[in-house]
């Protein structure tokens, strides 16, 4: 299908800058094959504005070259119109580029938003300032390029050890006194709170983003894995999700004692929470079958995880669950 340049060009320079607006109840043949195609959407809340934009950067890639085979490469300046945000960036962007740029600052410059994740532009890599966090009583060293982090004193002076993402892509190894033992918690209070045996390691993982925390596990060249969320259908998933990326048994923190807490502390699961689904844990038969957490399931009711962190079982508990073996 082919269209005439003065048809085109002035409703994909719109697209290209923000949005096009329909003028008219009649829609454009141009514009209709955009929409048929699935490079372009309605984007008013308003129907009657008529507003339309391109779907995704993808999207957006599709269509430069779209526009590029149909009429040539300088399409963007063949008619006299306004300034694309292509040629405006290439105007007044730095050069050149940092080597890694924040996702966010990549959304909105070459995405819809900030916050409405778009594809990396070729050539560009991403690095957030994001933290990976960590707590432990052993005798543990992260050997960087340049520099070596003892975790006890940075334990004794913050009582964590915290490190960002540029410093993690520096991180050549890890040594540590065996055995070790690592327990991934999801929430930040929690992780703050548990109580930690001599042996353990304390990683904050917060639900589902586990780059960081992923990376940091694979220097430790051996070592056991458990975690502690909460006991709802999201952290059963996250806790699933974790055991699979390490291809490890899944292994979860679940004290007999926490049945007590029922009478006092369960929450009922309200509107836009993850409801229990019917399979509730495929990967493990043990936790698809513990009775603890089918009971919860059953009066759709769930447990935080916080709620227990100050219990005085939970040192001798952890004790344990590192002492033995469980299969998933």
């Amino acid at each position: 299908m082919t269209f005439q340049p003065e048809d085109a060009i002035p409703i994909a320079l719109d697209l290209l800058a923000d949005s096009y607006r329909q003028k008219g109840r009649q829609m454009s043949a141009f514009l209709t094959h955009l929409i048929k195609v699935g490079w372009v959407e309605q984007c008013s809340f308003r129907q009657r504005n008529n507003d339309f934009a391109l779907r995704t950067a993808h999207d957006r890639q599709s269509f430069l070259e779209y526009m590029e085979r149909q009429f040539g490469n300088n399409w963007q300046t063949s008619l006299e119109q306004g300034e694309t945000r292509e040629a405006f960036l290439t105007q007044h962007l730095i050069s050149p580029l940092p080597g890694h740029i924040h996702s966010r600052v990549v959304n909105a410059i070459w995405g819809d938003h900030s916050k409405k994740q778009a594809s990396t532009p070729p050539g560009i890599s991403t690095r957030d300032s994001e933290l990976i966090q960590l707590r432990t009583r052993m005798e543990c060293q992260l050997h960087f390029a340049g520099r070596i982090i003892n975790c006890r004193d940075d334990m004794a002076f913050s009582d964590a050890v915290i490190i960002n993402e540029t410093a993690l892509g520096k991180l050549q190894s890890i040594q540590c006194e065996a055995p070790i033992n690592i327990i991934t918690v999801e929430n930040a209070g929690a992780w703050q709170h548990l109580p930690l045996p001599e042996n353990v390691i304390a990683l904050f993982v917060p639900g589902n983003n586990q780059k960081l925390a992923l990376k940091l596990l694979s220097f430790f060249p051996d070592y056991q894995w458990c975690h502690f969320g909460d006991l709802d259908q999201k952290g059963l998933d996250i806790a699933a999700s974790l055991a699979r990326a390490q291809n490890k048994p899944l292994k979860l923190l679940i004290p007999d004692w926490w049945n007590d807490y029922q009478p006092h502390f369960k929450l009922g699961i309200k509107q836009g929470k993850i409801a229990w689904r019917k399979d509730i844990c495929p990967q493990s038969r043990k936790y698809a079958q513990h009775p603890f957490i089918n009971s919860l399931a059953d009066d759709a009711k769930w447990m935080e995880q916080e709620a227990i962190v100050l219990d005085s079982r939970l040192l001798d508990e952890i004790r344990r669950l590192f002492d033995s073996d469980l299969p998933g």
